[in-house]
Parts: structure tokens; sequence; C-alpha cells
């Protein structure tokens, strides 16, 4: 919803020197992480372990978007937006060797194959900046840049527990990254 102004009133291209919206919306992200430590021996036997995390975020976002028209081809953008979303964790670990096998945890004998999910809350922050070229009245080119900063994800090398031998620590997600 324009608030101040409107960069195409009537039937021509009359434009506003500042326009002012607020916008809101459903947003989703998705973002994954993974690592990978290997150790190599003398003898070429390798032993790696994988660990990974998906975080799937969906949310309600509220934001603005202030425009300044320099004249009626150029004008550059502002787009600040914050939003709370539902971040749905999907994590693995496993441990196998250079012929495929699978780790075992020495304590139980069970294999290191590891899953676990969760749902936590996120909160992410945008921030759009940006100039348009108007080529008509209903067709600009734009160019921009956006920083995100999201708190509340699931990153792979806080998954690693202190104990690598500590099967119940693996699959505590932690998703305060």
């Amino acid at each position: 919803k324009y608030l101040l102004g409107n960069p195409c009133t009537g039937g021509g291209c009359g434009c506003s020197p500042y326009n002012f919206a607020v916008l809101t919306g459903f947003r989703y992200i998705r973002f994954e992480d993974n690592i990978t430590f290997r150790s190599y021996q003398a003898n070429n036997n390798m032993v790696a372990l994988d660990n990974g995390v998906t975080n799937q975020l969906f949310g309600w976002q509220i934001g603005a978007l202030f425009t300044h028209n320099c004249n009626e081809k150029f004008s550059w953008f502002a787009s600040p937006k914050v939003g709370i979303y539902a971040n749905q964790v999907d994590m693995y670990a496993c441990s196998y060797n250079h012929l495929g096998q699978r780790g075992t945890f020495d304590a139980t004998g069970n294999t290191f194959d590891l899953s676990n999910s969760k749902t936590d809350v996120a909160m992410v922050g945008s921030l759009d900046l940006g100039i348009n070229y108007r080529v008509g009245c209903h067709w600009q080119l734009t160019a921009g840049y956006r920083a995100v900063g999201i708190a509340g994800l699931a990153l792979a090398d806080d998954q690693v527990p202190a104990y690598l031998a500590a099967e119940g620590d693996w699959t505590d997600i932690e998703s305060s990254g």
C-alpha cells in the first residue's frame, strides 16, 4: 500500500519525488549447511565424519519500501523487512571409511548413522538497496543488493559434540546460530 506518493499516476508517467509503501506477506527460506571431516592414514585408509542440517523457515514478514525519484528515468530505493518464522530443522550425522562401511559407537555397537528433526523459532531481517531505470511507464530495470540476517538457525558445526563418542549428544539439535 502506497502511503506517500505514487510512482505512476493517471494515464502518463507523472512521478512524485518520494514514494513510501508498506509491505507484508509470506516468505519461505531454505538454508542448508554441511561439514565433513576426513582423516587419512599412510596406507590410504580414510575415515570420514559427515554432518549436515537443513533449515526450512516459514513465516510472515512486514516491511517498507522507500523510493526517491531523482528524475523521470532514475530512482533509488531502500526496503527493510523483518519477520518471525517457524524453523523446521532436519539434521544427519554419519561416519564411514574408505570402503563405504558405516562406523559404530564403541559403547553401544550402534551404527553411526543418525538423524533428527525439530521445529523452533527464527527471526529474519533483510535490507534491500538499489537503483531503478524506468524504460517506460510500466517497465523498469532494477539493480540492487540484499543483506539478510537470520537468528535461530541450526549450523552444521554447532551440531558436533565436544565428546565425539557421546551417541546421545549427536541428536540434540542446537539451533541458536
